[in-house]
């Protein structure tokens, strides 16, 4: 099971931001960039989730990701601040 936590508000906000529907699903996976050596980052995307996928309904929007991503958000929370329109990513504590 994934261990990233995904609040109620952050799904509403992406329900609001990208005019998501119940039933609709978003990946969210590694993105990399970044001058130099480069960095991480969370990508998050509309798509459709496959058999394998570690998959979470919050709020009637499905957010999954791949196996192959687990080594970068498991272990994370995703919350937001609704009045700052702001999204806060943080470590949970074990």
């Amino acid at each position: 099971m994934m261990l990233l936590q995904v609040s109620e508000k952050v799904a509403r906000f992406y329900k609001n931001e990208m005019a998501l529907e119940d039933g609709d699903a978003l990946q969210l996976f590694v993105r990399h960039g970044g001058i130099g050596i480069g960095g991480y980052a969370l990508g998050v995307e509309k798509s459709f989730p496959r058999d394998l996928d570690i998959k979470q309904t919050i709020e009637g929007i499905t957010f999954f990701a791949r196996p192959d991503d687990l080594w970068f958000l498991d272990q994370l929370e995703l919350d937001c601040d609704e009045q700052l329109s702001e999204l806060k990513l943080s470590f949970i504590a074990s």
